[in-house]
């Protein structure tokens, strides 16, 4: 299987967990995916899925599912390094960034992205240095693909700590059993 069927795999999985979840939480159950459609390929820079929380309110999300928790998120510093072509952090305009680790399917991580840039890049620490430098920027080696990816690996109990990430459990009433 190629690398992008792997891809492939892993997200639709993810989104089977993710958009119940996700339309759960709309108003009136309204979600709009903008994956998957080319007619809306400008829109995905805004994210994956758009949400009403009013009827005059929206979020959009970008949805991040991995196959295996690590303990860690990847936060993409370059889509493709060698081309200069800036990854997530900088490209997409979503309000949210939703983690989901296969392997543990009823927990997700809530990210406010403007938070994560602020915190990364020192805003909320009246002028603290960057902490790009604090971790390792490490080059994606799951997938074999063209492009060279780079981010950090920022642990997930670092962002959940100064909350920056928020943990949510999808079905809470399974813990009592589990």
């Amino acid at each position: 299987m190629n690398s992008f069927q792997q891809c492939s795999d892993v997200e639709t999985e993810g989104l089977k967990i993710l958009m119940p979840y996700l339309t759960k939480q709309a108003y009136k159950g309204r979600v709009v995916p903008l994956f998957g459609n080319e007619n809306v390929k400008e829109l995905q820079q805004s994210g994956d899925v758009i949400i009403g929380l009013r009827e005059d309110k929206c979020i959009t999300f970008d949805l991040k599912i991995e196959s295996r928790h690590t303990g860690n998120f990847f936060i993409e510093l370059w889509s493709n390094k060698s081309r200069l072509t800036q990854g997530w952090l900088f490209s997409c305009k979503a309000d949210r960034i939703l983690y989901l680790f296969l392997d543990r399917p009823n927990d997700v991580y809530s990210i406010q992205k403007k938070n994560l840039k602020h915190w990364i890049f020192g805003v909320e620490n009246n002028g603290r240095k960057s902490r790009l430098s604090e971790f390792a920027e490490v080059k994606q080696s799951k997938y074999d693909q063209l492009n060279d990816t780079w981010g950090l690996l920022v642990p997930i109990l670092r962002l959940t700590h100064v909350g920056i990430a928020k943990h949510i459990s999808l079905y809470p009433e399974n813990m009592a059993s589990a």
